[in-house]
């Protein structure tokens, strides 16, 4: 395994475990009886979430895009 696959990894569980808590928060809401406030956290979280771990997947493509633009001159 390689540095970069092994980064990615690493990207992928911390992406898990962020899912993962915004899931038993939204959970926890939900549980005391604040719906309003359990959707906005399943829904606001996964977005957030989302976004976040798809900006780094977008800028780890760039800059291997970058990388072998370099390579080629």
């Amino acid at each position: 395994m390689n540095i970069k696959s092994a980064i990615i990894k690493t990207n992928d569980i911390l992406a898990y475990i962020a899912f993962a808590a915004i899931f038993v928060v939204a959970l926890g809401c939900f549980a005391s009886s604040k719906v309003g406030a359990g959707l906005a956290v399943l829904v606001g979280g996964w977005i957030v979430c989302s976004l976040l771990f798809g900006f780094w997947f977008v800028l780890s493509d760039m800059a291997d895009s970058l990388r072998k633009m370099a390579g080629k001159k």
